[in-house]
């Protein structure tokens, strides 16, 4: 059986291990092999190739669909609805808005639904085939599972979370351990200077003490000592004068002393 013919523009900046394949379709696509190819290159790649007719909007995919998403090809619809609505509510807008631009190679990561309800990570690659009026014909691509390279990956992001909120957290201690420490250093100092300031007090209040005891003791015993002379002796006139005057002195000594006290 003759082969058809098939044209189609490849993008320049293409991956050539990609365009290597697409080429390698497109030429399986013209001898009627398409899907036999598929499936080997689906098989080598651990996920789920596609090609969709973009005027007819039928997709084919190959066989690789139950061991992503758990379910049989003959079950997915032939169409691109059915895949779009697999995918994370959070995710398809991105997605369509990447294929409906002018790229020619489209490249992204997104969530989509496993038949158990939750979801897996897929790295898509795909490019969009034209004709030679440079009018898109086919889209053909692959969807990988990278679910377990994205936990690892999630994993380490966490890891690196919790090893930075440790980090800020031992910051946070070291530094209110360095107050603390700070502190105690200050209410030290506080009670050094504290007790150096009750000693000097001690020994201004020794020192004020032991000068009133030597003011009040001097003027008292001059005193004393005349008082006990007139008593064992008749002074004459002169020196009972001398001794009423001296007794006076003191006295009045005694009485300006008491005074600066209580002032």
């Amino acid at each position: 059986m003759a082969s058809k013919e098939f044209n189609i523009k490849l993008p320049s900046n293409l991956n050539p291990d990609l365009t290597s394949m697409v080429g390698e379709i497109a030429s399986s696509h013209a001898s009627g092999t398409t899907e036999e190819h598929f499936e080997l290159v689906a098989q080598a790649l651990a996920g789920v190739m596609y090609d969709i007719e973009i005027s007819s909007g039928k997709v084919k995919r190959t066989g690789g669909l139950k061991r992503l998403l758990g379910v049989d090809l003959a079950e997915a619809e032939d169409n691109v609805s059915w895949w779009r609505e697999r995918i994370h509510p959070e995710d398809r807008e991105r997605v369509i808005a990447l294929f409906l631009s002018d790229s020619d190679h489209c490249e992204i990561e997104y969530r989509i639904r496993h038949e158990q309800g939750h979801y897996v990570y897929v790295w898509n690659q795909a490019i969009i085939l034209k004709d030679e009026k440079g009018q898109p014909v086919r889209i053909v691509g692959c969807d990988i599972d990278v679910t377990r390279q994205k936990e690892v990956e999630i994993g380490l992001r966490e890891a690196w979370a919790n090893e930075q909120r440790m980090r800020a957290e031992l910051e946070l201690k070291t530094e209110q351990i360095k107050k603390l420490q700070a502190a105690e250093q200050n209410a030290l100092q506080r009670e050094r200077e504290q007790r150096a300031q009750a000693e000097a007090a001690n020994r201004a209040k020794d020192e004020f003490l032991a000068n009133l005891s030597h003011e009040l003791r001097s003027p008292l015993q001059s005193i004393l000592g005349w008082i006990n002379l007139i008593r064992r002796s008749k002074l004459d006139p002169e020196t009972a004068d001398r001794a009423l005057e001296t007794i006076e002195r003191n006295t009045k000594a005694q009485v300006q002393i008491v005074r600066d006290l209580l002032d």
